[in-house]
């Protein structure tokens, strides 16, 4: 069996040119080595210093846990796997308190996490708490479970943004954000997939925000982010929650997310909304297209592009809304004796006398459909405030454009 290795790589450049010469450690793990485990790379680390763990090929069944230094955990993408036990959170990151320290994790894939306990039922593949701050890079959060958070939970107040980038969030499952949750935290994400996750009751409460979902005081940032494929109650792509300070998507896609069904579960069947996002906090979308978002169901739903609730600012610039639907067009609401959701492309709400408010320039609501009779394009009928700046809503099925401030 090998030993432990433990090297120092200085840079040449800097001693040459009279500078001080910096030094990462690099620990390294492997499943022949001594330091076998990921967990026994990061135990090896000294907290004072910001080394490297470099995991060779393999997949690594454990459960780790950083806490109290920085680090940062590296192998070549799609080489290791660090496969959870199934007994909590794949990968824990802080202590829930102190000093705040950054940890990266660069090319692994993360699975099998199952936080499903009361207690510890958050982040089933990464868990991210206060004295922790997560870079997350060129990696896979696949296969995993929580009652929140399914792929990644994030609950770091006060702290520097959590950044994920180049990575993809797939096939994870729970009750809210069964791909990404946020609370309380800023949370940017780029070049990256939330794919294929989905949201599933539990405590006798709806599923929101398949892909993601942002809450209390979160702050969602997407650049060239893919949300695709995901189900939910609400939110099916994406659910900002009233309490959230601000949605910013840019260059990004919200599309082929589906309304979750819950007809047969424990509350029966309820109204759902927004299959792409369900927006209820500021939001800015820019340059993004909302497209072939599809809540086809025999319960009431609205916005199957978006879905808007009253609170703060609101718009939507240079962007598609198209091909989204709330309901099977050839559904007829008198045989049903159900109005089976309008807003197509998107629903505007006024709900409890407050108006959203909501600005849109040079956007394309284009071939959204609902039931017969109702709006296929814009549903504004509860008389949200709308500003529409060079905008085009044509060939939805039913209305193009139905209330207030629509012409």
């Amino acid at each position: 069996m090998s030993h432990p290795r433990i090297s120092l790589i200085a840079i040449a450049v800097a001693c040459a040119l009279g500078g001080t010469v910096e030094a990462t450690t690099i620990i390294k793990v492997c499943p022949s080595c001594t330091l076998n485990t990921i967990q026994k790379g990061i135990d090896a680390a000294n907290p004072t210093d910001t080394p490297i763990i470099q995991i060779a090929p393999g997949v690594y069944n454990e459960d780790v846990h950083v806490s109290g230094k920085g680090l940062t955990l590296q192998a070549d993408p799609g080489t290791a796997e660090l496969r959870g036990t199934g007994s909590g959170p794949t990968v824990t990151l802080g202590s829930g308190g102190g000093p705040t320290f950054p940890a990266t994790i660069n090319g692994l894939t993360i699975s099998n996490g199952k936080a499903l306990t009361i207690g510890n039922g958050s982040g089933g593949g990464i868990s991210v708490i206060p004295g922790s701050i997560l870079h997350l890079k060129n990696s896979i959060v696949q296969n995993n479970k929580a009652f929140g958070g399914g792929g990644i939970f994030v609950f770091t107040p006060r702290a520097l943004p959590t950044t994920i980038e180049d990575s993809t969030i797939t096939n994870n499952q729970a009750q809210d954000g069964a791909g990404i949750l946020i609370l309380s935290s800023v949370v940017t994400i780029s070049n990256t997939d939330v794919t294929h996750n989905v949201g599933k009751p539990a405590f006798n409460a709806d599923a929101r925000g398949g892909g993601v979902f942002v809450s209390t005081n979160g702050d969602l940032r997407l650049n060239h982010v893919t949300v695709s494929h995901n189900s939910a109650f609400e939110g099916g792509g994406i659910y900002a929650e009233n309490d959230a300070l601000n949605t910013d998507i840019r260059r990004s896609t919200i599309s082929e997310n589906t309304f979750l069904n819950t007809c047969n579960g424990p509350l029966g069947c309820k109204p759902g909304s927004g299959v792409g996002a369900f927006l209820a906090s500021s939001f800015i979308i820019a340059d993004s297209t909302i497209a072939h978002n599809t809540g086809s169901s025999p319960v009431s739903l609205f916005g199957g592009g978006l879905y808007i609730e009253p609170n703060g600012t609101m718009s939507i610039d240079q962007s598609t809304v198209g091909y989204n639907n709330t309901a099977d067009a050839s559904l007829n609401d008198v045989k049903t004796g159900k109005v089976l959701g309008g807003g197509g492309g998107i629903a505007i709400v006024n709900k409890d006398g407050n108006p959203a408010r909501v600005t849109l320039s040079d956007v394309f609501i284009i071939n959204n459909a609902a039931s017969p009779s109702q709006a296929g394009g814009i549903d504004n009928s509860n008389s949200g405030q709308m500003m529409l700046n060079d905008v085009t809503i044509k060939d939805n099925t039913g209305d193009n454009c139905r209330g207030a401030d629509c012409r």
